[in-house]
């Protein structure tokens, strides 16, 4: 199924549907996994804390995880342009929305950066464990310069692994100023303005802030 949006068309598959009466889909035969992550309660609790808000998400998260690739053969789509085209066949070799186990799989990956940086960088760790919903992350701080520290630790870490943060906001122009010159954040990837902070409400996990 192909979803037109302003940009880009989607594609989102339906992997419940069977080809044939009392047959199993790819869908009711995955595991689906168990939750990692705080619940949003939690994570908007600790969001609230500090003085210092910001936020960013994953860019395409599950484009960024691989399948293994005796799997990728369940990932199999036909394809072509146009009616006077012949179809071929393509092999998905990354996570796929639309399958059961696709959130399961790209926060596990998460999850795992979070226990590989344990010994290293304990307060990143934590961070990463404690204040992301699926691709969506929400923290706080005391002070900027905390914040940027963080930041910048955070977006070395997950950079480094193939998940790169975008969308920024934060209620700081000094973090936003900071997110620009020196983290290469474009205009696009840099939202929320101090002036207009109070007037404006964040839109994040569905919900208004």
């Amino acid at each position: 199924m192909l979803c037109k949006r302003k940009t880009a068309l989607q594609l989102n598959f339906e992997l419940y549907l069977m080809g044939r009466a009392n047959s199993n889909s790819l869908n009711s035969v995955l595991g689906v996994g168990r939750v990692l992550q705080p619940d949003i309660f939690t994570i908007l609790v600790r969001f609230r804390v500090n003085k210092i808000a910001f936020t960013a998400n994953i860019k395409q998260m599950y484009r960024q995880v691989l399948v293994d690739p005796e799997d990728q053969n369940l990932q199999k789509i036909v394809w072509r342009n146009s009616s006077d085209f012949p179809i071929k066949e393509y092999k998905l070799s990354t996570v796929t929305y639309g399958t059961s186990s696709a959130s399961f799989l790209a926060t596990r990956c998460l999850h795992q950066i979070a226990l590989d940086s344990q010994n290293k960088n304990p307060e990143i760790s934590s961070i990463i464990q404690n204040s992301f919903y699926m691709d969506d992350f929400m923290a706080s701080a005391t002070y900027n310069k905390e914040a940027i520290a963080l930041i910048e630790k955070l977006s070395e870490t997950l950079d480094a692994r193939g998940f790169h943060l975008k969308k920024w906001r934060s209620n700081s122009q000094d973090v936003l100023n900071n997110l620009s010159q020196n983290l290469g954040a474009d205009e696009s990837n840099v939202e929320i303005h101090l002036e207009n902070c109070s007037k404006t409400p964040w839109t994040y996990l569905g919900l208004f802030h």
